[in-house]
Parts: C-alpha cells; sequence; structure tokens
C-alpha cells in the first residue's frame, strides 16, 4: 500500500543533470564564448518552460572553474519593481567582478573594474535624479560629486564629459578593458572575458523585458562582454510591438523578429520534447533529489506507462510533464484522505488527467464529466465493436479516437477507466486542479449540465418514438 504522506512536487528548478541533448548544447556554447571575440550576444529561444534556464545553468556550470572567465547571473523578474533595470544589472556585475577569485586569489583588475561599474551605477542613478526620472532620490546623491570622480583628465580639459552616461560608462569601459586585455586592446585578443546570463525574462512584463534588453545593448560596445539570454519570440514580439508602433505607428514600424536579429548574433530556438525523448526526461525527473522513496516506486510503476500516451505524435512543453505529475500528486493526496487508506485507483486519476492534457481526447473528457457513468457504460459497448474508424459517443455523437482506445483496452494504463463504478470523486479531484479561473470552471460545468439536459431530452423522444412505432 501506497503512502502519500510525504509525496511531494516537483519544482520549476532548472536539472543540474539537464537530459533531452542538453548537455551537447551546452558543450557547444561554451566552446563559442571561450573561443571567439568577446563581444556578442546569445539569444536561447523557447516558450515557458522549455527549459531556458537549465542549458543556460548546464553552460555556466562548464565555464564557471575557468580562470579567464567570469560568470554573472542575472535575474530579470527578481528586479522588475526597479524603475531603472540598467542600475541592478550594473550592480550584479560589479558584486561578481568584487568576489571573483581565479586560482583562489582575487584579481586586483577585477575589483578595480568592479568599483568603477559601482561609480557608474552611481552616475546613472544621479543622471536619473537630476532629470526627474527618480521620485523620492532627490539631493540624496551629490551628482557634481560624483561626474567630477569620473572626469578624465581634468575640469578644463576639451574632452571634459558633462554626461552622466557618457561619463559612467566611459570610465566602465576603461576598466572593463583593464582586466580584460594584458596590454592595449587595439593590439590584443581578449585575456579575460565576462559572460552575463540574463534570465527569467518571461516573467517580467513585456515592457520590463524590453527595458533589460536596451540596458544590455549599452554595453555592446564593450569588449570583453559576452551575454546569453533565455527568452520566448512571443515576449520580444509583444514588448516591441506596445513601444515602437506607438513611436512609428503603421506596417512600417519595428517588428519582433527583425529587433531579435539586430540584438543577438546567435540565436538558437530550443526544440520541445519529442514522443521518443519523453523517457529520457521521466527518468530526469525520477532521479529528482529528495524524492521519498514511495514517490520515487510510484512515478516508475504508476505515473510512468501512463506518459507515452501524452503527446501521441505531438511535441510537449517539459513544464508541462512536471505540471502533470505534480497535478496527480495533489490529487492522491485529497482523495486517500476521502476514500479512505489503500480505496484510491491512482491510474484512473492519471487516465482522467491524460484525457484533458491531449488535445484530441478533451471532448471526450467533457462527456465524461457531465455523465461518468453513462460514458462508462458507452465506452464499454464501443470497444467491443471492431469497426474502430467510425466509433462515436454521446447524443453529440463525439468521434472516439484511435488512440484513446488503445490506450484503454484490456493491459493498457487507461483500462481502469471502465473498471470504476463510482468516478464521480475521481473527476471531481481533476475539476480542482484542471483550471485556476473559476470562471472557465463554472462555464464547463455549465455546459456539461446542459449536455446532460439535452441528452436526456433526445433519448426521452427516441423512446417515445420506439413507443409510438410499436
Amino acid at each position: 500500500m501506497t503512502d502519500y504522506t510525504a509525496f511531494r512536487v516537483l519544482l520549476d528548478e532548472p536539472a543540474r543533470s539537464p537530459s533531452l541533448g542538453f548537455d551537447d548544447y551546452a558543450t557547444s556554447f561554451a566552446e563559442i564564448v571561450q573561443y571567439s571575440s568577446a563581444q556578442f550576444a546569445i539569444g536561447i529561444f523557447g516558450e515557458w518552460g522549455s527549459g531556458k534556464t537549465t542549458l543556460m545553468r548546464a553552460i555556466e556550470d562548464k565555464l564557471t572553474d575557468r580562470d579567464d572567465i567570469v560568470t554573472v547571473w542575472f535575474n530579470a523578474w527578481r528586479y522588475e519593481q526597479e524603475p531603472h533595470l540598467i542600475v541592478p544589472i550594473l550592480d550584479t556585475l560589479r558584486e561578481a567582478l568584487a568576489t571573483w577569485q581565479p586560482a583562489n586569489a582575487p584579481d586586483p583588475r577585477a575589483r578595480k573594474a568592479a568599483s568603477a561599474i559601482g561609480r557608474a551605477a552611481k552616475a546613472l542613478l544621479a543622471g536619473f535624479a537630476v532629470s526627474g526620472n527618480l521620485p523620492g532620490l532627490g539631493l540624496s546623491l551629490d551628482g557634481e560629486k560624483i561626474l567630477s570622480e569620473l572626469r578624465q583628465p581634468g575640469p578644463d580639459a576639451p574632452d571634459d564629459p558633462r554626461s552622466f552616461y557618457y561619463a559612467g560608462f566611459n570610465a566602465m569601459k576603461e576598466a572593463v578593458a583593464d582586466f580584460a586585455f594584458d596590454g592595449p586592446a587595439e593590439q590584443n585578443e581578449v585575456a579575460r572575458r565576462i559572460v552575463i546570463f540574463v534570465d527569467d525574462l518571461d516573467r517580467c512584463l513585456p515592457s520590463n523585458a524590453l527595458q533589460v534588453l536596451e540596458s544590455i545593448k549599452v554595453m555592446f560596445d564593450l569588449p570583453g562582454f559576452i551575454f546569453v539570454a533565455g527568452l520566448a519570440q512571443s515576449v520580444i514580439d509583444q514588448a516591441v510591438s506596445l513601444k515602437y508602433r506607438e513611436i512609428d505607428g503603421g506596417d512600417d514600424a519595428i517588428h519582433g523578429p527583425e529587433y531579435s536579429k539586430k540584438l543577438f548574433q546567435v540565436p538558437f530556438g530550443l526544440p520541445r520534447i519529442q514522443t521518443d525523448q519523453l523517457p529520457d526526461y521521466f527518468n530526469s525527473l525520477v532521479a529528482t533529489p529528495g524524492l521519498p522513496h514511495d514517490q520515487h516506486i510510484d512515478l516508475i510503476n504508476t505515473v510512468g506507462p501512463h506518459l507515452s500516451y501524452l503527446s501521441g505524435d505531438d511535441t510537449v512543453n517539459p513544464r508541462e510533464i512536471k505540471r502533470f505529475i505534480n497535478a496527480y500528486t495533489l490529487q492522491v493526496k485529497m482523495l486517500d484522505r476521502k476514500l479512505g487508506s489503500g480505496q484510491i485507483r491512482p491510474n484512473v486519476v492519471l487516465a482522467l488527467q491524460a484525457m484533458n492534457f491531449r488535445p484530441e481526447w478533451r471532448d471526450l473528457y467533457e462527456l465524461l464529466a457531465a455523465n461518468p457513468e453513462q460514458f462508462r457504460i458507452e465506452l464499454q459497448e464501443r470497444i467491443v465493436d471492431t469497426n474502430t474508424a467510425g466509433l462515436w459517443i454521446g447524443t453529440e455523437k463525439a468521434p472516439i479516437p484511435v488512440s484513446f482506445l488503445g490506450y484503454v483496452e484490456h493491459g493498457e494504463p487507461g483500462a481502469e477507466l471502465l473498471e470504476v463504478d463510482d468516478l464521480g470523486p475521481c473527476v471531481t479531484s481533476v475539476e480542482f486542479t484542471r483550471s485556476t479561473d473559476p470562471a472557465i470552471s463554472e462555464t464547463q460545468a455549465a455546459l456539461r449540465e446542459l449536455r446532460r439536459v439535452v441528452g436526456s431530452i433526445t433519448d426521452s423522444e427516441d423512446l417515445q418514438s420506439e413507443t409510438v412505432s410499436t
């Protein structure tokens, strides 16, 4: 008997032992970072939950122990409330350089660069305050003092900067160049490089995500910098459309794909999981550290057999697999308490979830949820029919996909769906995790009730017709 008490959910944390060929991807990117001229940006594109963070962490792991590379991790979502995102980017960079210790010894050039970047951040803050773009800062920063510290070579020189932005980035450029090169930048290759990973852009509002990208653009002129950003093209499309359509207007405005091409010299579209890759990915989930023994066994013996039916010929999103497993974990916990220990049928819970997961099976789930007993009876009648090409179910004559028949036939993972007399408690538990929008749940329930009523009327009319004919 399985004890579900200690079962835990699978978090959206990057896998430290990535599967799906990510290690090969990471090795290739790490080589590009190490051997290319250090002044470019890599864009790792993928939709929500496709594994962008996992891949970037894998790349970072292959670069971390090198004495000629500083890795910087910037979580954009964490600083989304900052009014000017360039400042936390510079702060994160400053901290990484200040604590960098190649060969177990701090590098004075790195600390000098960190100091210059800190002054650049202050100069930018002062500039925002002076221009009125930073409410509440007021005179808390002595902008003129900061600017005078950044001026080179003197107050009366022709090239004496008067702009906070110019002064800050000019000082930072010189300090970073001193760190990155062992001699004059014009005569030498980069000896040390700074790799900035930009993560969680997908979680930001589109306008803030674009602000991050605009902020890192200003550092593209600094030799020694390489950016690796994980993002969805749809986020860029929306952000660019909102900003540049308002400015330019019409069809001649800048579009997301063109913006991405200008920003990222090395684009990479992260592939979704193919059906034949599911076992590999599932094995990586089963190996999640800290899983209780009972859950480890349950994943292998109970959940695993259902996975091959989740996608059919389509691809799946890695995070959706985690959500599928997490929903199952919550449901078996609730049902174990409601029905009593040992009374639940985990395969039934998984079968109902699978019906929701596969798009071509969702109409069948709606029919089942409207009248579970009637659906089970009809399905048992249909499943013995040898003409599988034309099977239907319900008064609406919803077609039954051949793939679903294979899932519920004897000996297959979904077969228990036909063996349980009362599916009601399992349907209820699935409904709890099916949608987070109460309005959608209520609408779905109303549609199911309407289907039930229409079915009852149709059945009554058929009975009257048969009575009259006899």
